[in-house]
């Protein structure tokens, strides 16, 4: 019959992805094993898969669920002064004052807040890895801005088998 995670069917086989609502937009999300990962063939039944399953579905609703932590901890890490760092050094707007262009068109004044920073952000993609077992899975999710600050780049969060969320500054 098969298992079921937000209308992604799951039958016999480890998922390679899944599809998901993150902060209110649907995204498919890889699923991976790590390589030193102790689950093999042997032990993929429906019993693992609706074990995998569950663990999946926590882990996003810890993620809609902690929204404003995940925007913290972007915030603590100097988001919203890299976003008017990268933003200054845009095309300047000859119309308006502290005005600046994004490479996407979308005008930017400075200074710019906590509040519009935290309103701009949302989740591009990410991936579930599987360590050695189903109690160690590690989440890593992309965030980018819309205005586009950081001219394509993401920020690179992670979230661990503790639920402890960290950010490895920009990527891409």
């Amino acid at each position: 019959m098969g298992n079921e995670l937000f209308g992604t069917i799951i039958e016999n086989d480890l998922p390679q992805s899944v599809t998901v609502k993150l902060w209110g937009k649907k995204k498919i999300l890889c699923v991976e094993f790590d390589d030193d990962s102790v689950i093999d063939d042997s032990v993929i039944d429906d019993t693992f898969l609706n074990s995998l399953l569950s663990i999946i579905e926590s882990k996003i609703l810890f993620i809609n669920e902690q929204r404003s932590k995940i925007e913290q901890v972007l915030i603590e890490d100097g988001g919203v002064e890299l976003a008017e760092s990268w933003a200054s050094s845009a095309l300047e707007d000859s119309e308006n004052e502290d005005c600046y262009i994004m490479e996407d068109g979308q005008k930017v004044y400075l200074p710019i807040t906590e509040e519009y920073f935290k309103n701009s952000l949302y989740i591009s993609e990410g991936s579930i890895t599987i360590k050695d077992s189903l109690d160690d899975v590690e989440i890593r999710i992309f965030v980018e801005c819309n205005p586009d600050f950081f001219s394509g780049h993401a920020f690179q969060m992670f979230i661990d088998k503790n639920n402890e969320i960290s950010s490895n500054g920009l990527c891409g």
